[in-house]
């Protein structure tokens, strides 16, 4: 029923029928919201909020293996699918890297999109961080939710193939509308398993595997 949608009793308000959830992929592969919506058939929008050249402060500068005060991208976008507000995203990115990108409006188009065609810049891993937060008032304001409502917080580090990081974002994503899918891979307990991730071949140890 979490993909057709709940019927939920609530008192005092009788029933209704809850939207069923939309489903990111978070581990499996490195792609970006734009493409994820796509490929379910939604329609993704994006309100860009801000998108401006700064100093990278010392938490952005050691996610993104800068000098503090180094120039990046600070891009935060409203995420929309169907009309929907769905997700708060933050998103850094070393301006050197990328500088023609102050000139490109992100509002109906991905980001990663435009790293790849415009700059050449193709990601090849992440690493991401999941974990469960609760609404303020800015959240509840852009999400049109109430404050304290549950948010999935998204934390990720893009790379490069030889493993230089280009992308540091945090996105809020309302927990009542979103769901995320993990697969997980069994690591044979003699071998472990092996995974190329550009031109590099990562070993995965026996104890992080499924027993």
């Amino acid at each position: 029923m979490g993909n057709k949608g709940l019927i939920i009793k609530r008192r005092g308000k009788g029933s209704f029928v809850a939207k069923p959830k939309i489903h990111e992929s978070l581990v499996q592969k490195l792609t970006g919201f734009y493409q994820d919506m796509i490929e379910q058939g939604l329609t993704p929008k994006t309100h860009v909020l801000h998108h401006e050249v700064e100093p990278a402060k010392a938490t952005v500068a050691l996610q993104l293996e800068l000098e503090p005060g180094t120039p990046v991208f600070n891009i935060e976008r409203l995420r929309f699918v169907n009309d929907e507000p769905i997700a708060l995203v933050r998103t850094f990115l070393p301006y050197a890297m990328c500088p023609g990108l102050a000139d490109i409006d992100l509002s109906n188009r991905s980001l990663y999109a435009a790293l790849e065609d415009d700059f050449g810049i193709m990601l090849s891993h992440g690493r991401r961080t999941i974990e469960a937060v609760l609404a303020g008032d800015r959240e509840a304001k852009y999400l049109g939710i109430e404050i304290g409502a549950p948010l999935i917080s998204l934390e990720s580090v893009s790379f490069l193939p030889k493993g230089t990081p280009i992308e540091y974002y945090h996105a809020l994503h309302r927990g009542d509308r979103s769901r995320f899918v993990v697969n997980l891979l069994r690591v044979r307990e003699a071998e472990g398993a092996r995974i190329v991730v550009g031109d590099d071949e990562i070993m995965i140890p026996n104890s992080n595997g499924l027993r």
